[in-house]
């Protein structure tokens, strides 16, 4: 195994617990939800969340770095995914020690290849779930 592979394999196993924090999260605060495994690949959110009429979906986001990079071609997937179903998607960034920031896709500014977001900007502008 190269290192590259090794490092993926780290990094999925950290996108795969914090998507399972956020699961758990979200089932205490009485949403029933769905995790989809592999998601990433297929253009799917990470997970999905029903309660009482509300349809949420989340990419979940993980990093320790003062800001958050991603493609825009899984941004556009996100707003491809939102505009075919009519659930509302967000980007939930776990920000370590102070949690769970929402981010509807709105917020999300494009450049050439990626999307960047700031620590700050993430504090400042998400939701909490009871706003979503």
């Amino acid at each position: 195994m190269n290192i590259s592979t090794s490092l993926n394999s780290v990094f999925a196993k950290r996108g795969s617990r914090v998507e399972r924090e956020l699961l758990h999260f979200l089932e205490k605060k009485g949403y029933f939800v769905v995790r989809a495994a592999g998601s990433g690949h297929l253009g799917a959110p990470d997970i999905l969340a029903f309660k009482l009429g509300r349809y949420l979906g989340f990419e979940v986001k993980s990093s320790t770095l003062e800001e958050l990079r991603f493609s825009r071609e899984q941004l556009e997937r996100m707003e491809e995914w939102q505009k075919g179903t009519g659930i509302a998607m967000y980007v939930a960034w776990k920000i370590p020690r102070k949690g769970f920031k929402f981010l509807p896709l709105s917020y999300l500014r494009k450049s050439n290849k990626t999307v960047v977001i700031k620590k700050d900007d993430a504090e400042m502008l998400s939701y909490g779930l009871e706003d979503l």
